[in-house]
């Protein structure tokens, strides 16, 4: 699958595989790991579903980067189709109006997500498994949020996460959408060293800007991004950043201007 993956799309990949007649469970749990991303690659949930369930805790022993693999297949169930692209950033860019699903089994396959996003930032971190622990822990508290059963429990964590100088930026994000008093000039201390200190190419802190600037008025919002741009231009593309300039400068009632800069990006 390895070899036939680097050659062929990943609906290919799986059609040989398919072609082969070999359960999953006749895999090597690395094996499992690859079969599971293709899957997820060429969009079919279905499939990775039927994989993640088949998983067991000796695969997440000998391959612990299952654990990350099956949260995020058992969130793609919840999802709504048209939006699991963004399942592939850290977090969506609209945490708390992302839409998931809320039936009974997608509740079901959220509740398993949690879990394993839990299990996943614990034995990853354990193994200095660089970003992907913190995204976990990350992703399981969005979800807590996102569920009117464990909201007020997540919200006083998120609360008090953003009192710890180690979590709090990348927390940014979670803090503004679900509407929590910032520390500003904490925030923005916190914005300028990861700045200062990746040389200016830090994703963190070029996330936490945009939902700063975001939250203000749109006059704000334009008088941001031409002080920032260098900044935001470290994790996003400029023409999402001229979009968002262009309709903040509409908003603003500076239409002629909004018009201008339509122009120059067409």
């Amino acid at each position: 699958l390895i070899i036939a993956s680097l050659h062929v799309n990943p609906a290919d990949a799986l059609q040989w595989l398919g072609a082969t007649g070999l359960d999953i469970n006749e895999f090597h749990p690395d094996g499992k790991f690859r079969i599971l991303g293709v899957q997820m690659q060429a969009g079919d949930w279905s499939a990775a579903l039927s994989t993640a369930n088949a998983l067991t805790d000796e695969d997440y022993a000998e391959a612990p980067g299952l654990l990350l693999q099956a949260a995020n297949t058992f969130l793609g169930q919840a999802a709504h189709p048209d939006f699991r692209e963004q399942l592939d950033l850290p977090l969506p860019q609209n945490p708390k109006d992302y839409p998931l699903r809320d039936d009974p089994l997608s509740r079901e396959f959220r509740g398993k997500a949690i879990l394993l996003y839990k299990r996943t930032a614990s034995e990853l971190t354990k193994l200095n498994a660089g970003e992907a622990p913190t995204i976990a822990s990350d992703r399981a508290l969005w979800l807590e949020l996102r569920d009117p059963l464990s909201h007020a429990v997540a919200l006083a964590e998120l609360q008090d996460s953003m009192n710890d100088e180690k979590v709090r930026l990348r927390r940014v994000p979670l803090a503004v959408a679900f509407n929590l008093k910032l520390n500003s000039q904490a925030i923005e201390a916190d914005i300028e060293r990861a700045f200062a200190l990746s040389g200016g190419h830090s994703a963190d802190a070029a996330i936490a800007r945009m939902a700063i600037s975001l939250r203000k008025t749109p006059a704000e919002v334009i008088i941001d991004f031409e002080r920032y741009r260098g900044q935001l231009t470290a994790y996003y593309m400029p023409i999402y950043i001229n979009a968002l300039e262009i309709e903040a400068l509409a908003k603003a009632g500076r239409a002629s201007e909004a018009r201008a800069k339509l122009a120059t990006i067409q």
